[in-house]
């Protein structure tokens, strides 16, 4: 079963109550599993709570693919050594110099390389983890025939050619090296899983699929006897980590059609923050229609508020008096608020700066996560995928910064990482249950900020005392 929704419309809540269900009919033992360690610590809790009990104890382990892949791989012998980027590149590198590179003569290999050399090697590592190992590619016929969705670069036959001798070479450099990454450790995984006698699990409850590499996605079916023990969620919109995520590749593998299910009603936000989210994906190809026009959610309360400063002082003041507003009217204490950065960096500061002001707060990474916990959480936006708070502030609304594009990035893959990093955004706002405040820059803000505008959004905020008004398409 395949369930499709936007944010907030109860697709992780009914994966939940699945694995009650599962648990009911005797179906044991039950892999609950998503991609990123924040969201597993947090469905830990939750269906702790929902059994009444550890799941580990019920029968079900929740953990995420790559930590059941790496155990499957260890199990079977094989060594852990991954590969730091750097040490990606500098095999890469060597690769690019010295691959055999097929051409009709020594003039049109050496077009072939040097094309190859000046999109770079950060780009030409992207395509190899991205697209040939995320996708299990083996042979050059099939790399020729891939779509190669998600990627903005055009590559003809000759380029995929030489592009393959690259990787070939580029394999052999980094096993010499006893180097590992993590599509090549799923893709060993899955061919171990295929020798088993029989499957470890009776059925496997995947959230977020939407962020699986198709290997990783294979890896996970192979865990179950039969595909009618599968039972995922998804939502094309807010896919951060697999660039090339399609309807199509789910449906194939799956063979869900006439299976899937489509949620529609908000349950977690309020109307307002509903609408002021559609607006940053509104009038893009980034989102998936479906998922983006929702049905009415029943809550009410304020529209979303844009502060714009390059006060760091004035950033933290706003915040906080938007934390103890949100707090008061929904009778909520003030810990049940968090702040969404666009890294780890900015983090850390902002929730050191809380501290200063005689606030509880801390910095928490993916696997940190504690819903309960009594302080104010600081932490990235990829680390909030999957999580939700009563209410939220998203900072770091710069150019530069969100979105962040490399300096070394083709100039064809500009428009496909801008829809990448603008997803964060919408992944980082829908995350508010009942208020939402987004803080940003002044003198350079980020494009994203352009389309948000009235009644979606209030632009200026003078309710949070602290007299900024200007609209950011203006930079006055």
């Amino acid at each position: 079963i395949l369930v499709k929704g936007g944010p907030g419309t109860g697709k992780s809540t009914l994966a939940l109550y699945r694995v009650q269900r599962l648990l009911e009919q005797g179906c044991q033992p039950i892999l609950f599993t998503t991609y990123t360690k924040a969201l597993v610590a947090y469905s830990e809790q939750l269906l702790e709570q929902l059994l009444g009990q550890p799941p580990k104890a019920a029968g079900v382990e929740v953990t995420t693919v790559d930590s059941i892949a790496r155990h499957y791989y260890v199990q079977a012998g094989g060594q852990t050594h991954f590969a730091k980027v750097e040490q990606c590149l500098d095999c890469l590198e060597t690769a690019l110099q010295t691959a055999d590179i097929p051409g009709t003569n020594s003039f049109d290999r050496q077009v072939r390389r040097q094309t190859l050399q000046r999109l770079g090697s950060p780009y030409l590592l992207q395509e190899i983890q991205d697209v040939i190992e995320a996708w299990g590619i083996a042979n050059l016929e099939d790399y020729l025939n891939h779509d190669r969705k998600g990627r903005g670069v055009p590559l003809r036959a000759n380029l995929r050619e030489a592009l393959w001798s690259i990787y070939q070479t580029w394999r052999n450099i980094m096993g010499q090296k006893g180097y590992l990454t993590w599509e090549q450790l799923r893709l060993k995984a899955l061919e171990i899983l295929r020798s088993l006698p029989e499957a470890p699990y009776q059925a496997v409850v995947i959230d977020e699929a939407q962020d699986l590499s198709p290997v990783a996605l294979r890896f996970l079916l192979s865990l179950v006897p039969s595909l009618d023990q599968v039972y995922l969620t998804a939502d094309a919109s807010q896919s951060l980590y697999q660039r090339g995520f399609s309807w199509k590749q789910i449906h194939a593998d799956l063979k869900v059609a006439g299976r899937t299910l489509l949620l529609k009603r908000n349950y977690r936000n309020t109307q307002q923050i509903a609408a002021a989210c559609a607006t940053i994906l509104q009038g893009t190809q980034v989102g998936d229609p479906d998922c983006i026009v929702q049905e009415l959610s029943p809550y009410q309360g304020d529209v979303p508020a844009i502060f714009l400063s390059d006060s760091r002082d004035r950033d933290i003041k706003a915040i906080q008096t938007f934390f103890i507003r949100a707090a008061k009217r929904f009778r909520l204490p003030i810990h049940g608020g968090a702040v969404l950065c666009p890294n780890g960096q900015l983090g850390k500061t902002i929730a050191q700066q809380f501290v200063d002001q005689g606030l509880k707060a801390k910095f928490v990474t993916g696997d940190q996560i504690d819903i309960n916990a009594p302080y104010i959480k600081v932490l990235t936006l990829h680390s909030a995928k999957g999580l939700e708070f009563p209410f939220v502030a998203v900072v770091g609304l710069q150019e530069g910064k969100l979105p962040y594009l490399s300096s070394n990035l083709p100039p064809d893959e500009i428009p496909t990482v801008t829809d990448e990093q603008r997803r964060l955004f919408y992944v980082g706002c829908s995350r508010a249950m009942r208020a939402l405040l987004v803080c940003g820059s002044q003198a350079q803000p980020s494009p994203f900020l352009a389309p948000l505008i009235s009644p979606d959004w209030q632009i200026g905020n003078r309710e949070l005392g602290v007299g900024n008004r200007t609209h950011p398409k203006s930079k006055a």
